[in-house]
């Protein structure tokens, strides 16, 4: 965690304790918004901090975003009632039905909610709302419900309430400071690239801080250049990172040599990449890390199709689906078995052909199951154009009803014929 997200996660939770206020105020873009809601969801998760409600989700309308957080909410209390159910003890009442009508003032409907919750929960548990909306187009419903919590009341004290104010176009920071803001704590948020990026540059340059903390950030700047297409800035910081960690952290060096290999695929020269993914392969290898073996057998498969290496890609892209199935992350297997089929197909020979599209069906009933649907359309057309130039006019028309069908319905369909199989 940079030293900015600890800062912040740190007055979270000194505002979270305080006794004084009941409302954060964060004046930031509309961007800003998911580092807080993060950071207070995490809270969330940890029962020291209490109970934190999150109203994360669009605000198209003030009306439709309190529907969203009462609905959370109430699926919240659900769950609490089975848990009491079951362990013999008194369930919660529901939310008053007051709470979910869409006529009502949202502000109304949040107070109501909040009162009851507060009947509910222990009186020494802190209950915070992050109402941090996602995207918010009724700028003015928001800020209503906002001005709402302005005023401390006796029904506000037992709660917590982080709101949003847009740092460009305030429309409720002014109200405050102009009657001296007695009510509100504020934060000024600036999360944008430029501010992350200068206090990367600020770490990586300090003298006064561990080397570890310095080369961390380090990495990281190399990471922001060679996204900025800054390749010999990226080449160079990873040639000091390289050599940093010689003979302290093998990992990093693996990933140090990743990067110089994504770098050489993009000045195009592919089998320099190729050597610097296997020089990596070999430190991953051996320290037995299997991240950095799935990211550096998905860069030298890349870079075999580069060099015509189909034989020797296919190799790295069936290790690469190998290693992605232990470390249960479905988009990269898919993202591997796509290209594992390339590989055969451009081995031209008919089993391989054959191969290339065994693996894709494989890998779009995979997709399905795992609701990855760019990677599902993406086989289906390597399938189509396959069976086109065969001139196999029955398949064809097999993928393209298949596709005309649609990822939801297809991943539906297959659902079900998994449920059917179980029960037989």
């Amino acid at each position: 965690m940079s030293e900015s997200l600890r800062d912040l996660d740190a007055r979270l939770g000194e505002f979270i304790e305080q006794p004084d206020r009941a409302l954060l105020i964060l004046s930031c873009g509309p961007h800003d918004i998911a580092v807080p809601a993060k950071l207070l969801e995490a809270r969330g998760r940890q029962d020291r901090h209490g109970t934190v409600i999150l109203g994360v989700g669009a605000c198209p309308k003030a009306s439709q975003w309190m529907d969203e957080i009462i609905a959370m909410l109430g699926q919240q209390l659900e769950v609490a009632q089975r848990i009491l159910g079951d362990s013999g003890l008194p369930v919660w009442p529901r939310l008053p039905l007051r709470c979910s009508d869409p006529r009502l003032d949202p502000a109304k409907r949040l107070r109501a909610a909040a009162e009851h919750v507060a009947e509910l929960l222990p009186k020494d548990e802190p209950i915070v709302w992050a109402l941090l909306p996602s995207q918010c187009s009724d700028r003015a419903g928001y800020a209503h419900v906002v001005r709402s919590l302005v005023h401390f009341e006796p029904w506000i004290e037992r709660h917590r309430f982080v709101v949003w104010d847009d740092r460009e176009s305030p429309a409720v920071l002014p109200e405050l400071v102009a009657r001296g803001n007695d009510d509100a704590w504020v934060i000024d948020l600036d999360f944008s690239a430029a501010a992350c990026l200068d206090e990367l540059v600020r770490t990586a340059g300090d003298p006064a801080r561990p080397a570890d903390v310095r080369m961390d950030a380090l990495f990281q700047l190399a990471a922001a250049d060679f996204a900025y297409q800054r390749y010999g800035d990226a080449a160079d910081k990873y040639g000091v990172l390289y050599k940093y960690y010689e003979d302290k952290d093998p990992v990093r060096q693996a990933l140090c040599l990743g990067g110089a290999g994504d770098i050489a695929v993009q000045v195009g020269t592919y089998q320099v990449a190729l050597d610097r993914y296997r020089s990596g392969l070999v430190l991953a290898v051996e320290a037995k890390s299997l991240p950095a073996m799935l990211q550096l057998l998905l860069g030298a498969g890349k870079a075999c199709l580069k060099l015509g290496l189909f034989a020797e890609a296919e190799g790295y892209f069936g290790l690469a689906n190998d290693v992605a199935g232990t470390l249960m992350n479905a988009y990269a297997k898919a993202d591997a078995m796509e290209l594992r089929g390339v590989a055969q197909k451009e081995q031209r020979s008919g089993k391989k052909i054959r191969a290339a599209l065994e693996t894709w069906d494989i890998c779009r009933q995979f997709c399905e199951r795992f609701a990855y649907e760019e990677r599902w359309r993406s086989v289906q057309d390597h399938e189509l154009a396959l069976y086109e130039a065969a001139q196999m006019h029955p398949e064809a028309v097999r993928v393209r009803a298949r596709i005309a069908l649609g990822f939801e319905r297809a991943a539906a369909q297959a659902a079900g014929a998994g449920k059917k199989a179980k029960a037989s």
